[in-house]
């Protein structure tokens, strides 16, 4: 018998990660992320059941390294808006890099692999709102009466208003101070003079 290469689930989609960095996502394909591990295609199935699976993989992946997991822990005594801006400051350099190249790849791989890589990329984005939660939670400056039962706010619906408007910022490539103004007026207790 000859040598089997070894293989893990890991190995593979940082081969996969290595490819769509290096050529294009729309280069990562069964057969040549087996190449690049030196396995055999059937191998990757194993770990991967389709292409999409993969690509979703990857793509998630992406947003990982971007957004590396310190950056989601706030600082000590840092609010919820002031996590929030040196969040858009983190991710402007991250989403650029995005959509100037992963979007593009993106839109041209087939609907399968596009819709499984929104997918994930959706949970972790939720993921990151439920972190974004935990902080609003825990900042004293926040008016808590305004998540009340019968209160005007939810919690989970300003963290995701907040993700949303920092990823539209980040779209059209500005940190715009509106969003912290507006979520400071919101949110926060007078100071008391």
């Amino acid at each position: 018998m000859g040598n089997k290469a070894i293989i893990d689930k890991q190995h593979i989609l940082d081969a996969a990660f290595s490819l769509a960095c290096d050529e294009g996502l729309e280069h990562v394909n069964m057969r040549s992320v087996a190449n690049a591990c030196g396995v055999s295609v059937g191998s990757l199935y194993n770990y991967f059941p389709t292409k999409a699976d993969l690509v979703s993989e990857v793509v998630a992946l992406y947003w990982h390294d971007a957004i590396p997991a310190k950056a989601m822990i706030a600082l000590d005594d840092e609010g919820y808006v002031d996590f929030c801006r040196r969040l858009s400051n983190e991710l402007h350099e991250a989403v650029t890099d995005f959509q100037e190249t992963w979007l593009v790849q993106l839109a041209a791989l087939d609907k399968k692999s596009i819709d499984a890589g929104l997918q994930k990329e959706e949970r972790y984005f939720k993921h990151i709102q439920n972190g974004l939660a935990h902080i609003l939670l825990r900042d004293p400056r926040v008016d808590s009466r305004l998540f009340e039962e019968n209160g005007p706010l939810t919690v989970e619906g300003v963290c995701r208003f907040t993700w949303e408007s920092l990823l539209a910022c980040m779209r059209n490539k500005e940190i715009d101070p509106t969003l912290f103004v507006l979520l400071e007026r919101a949110l926060y207790l007078p100071e008391k003079n």
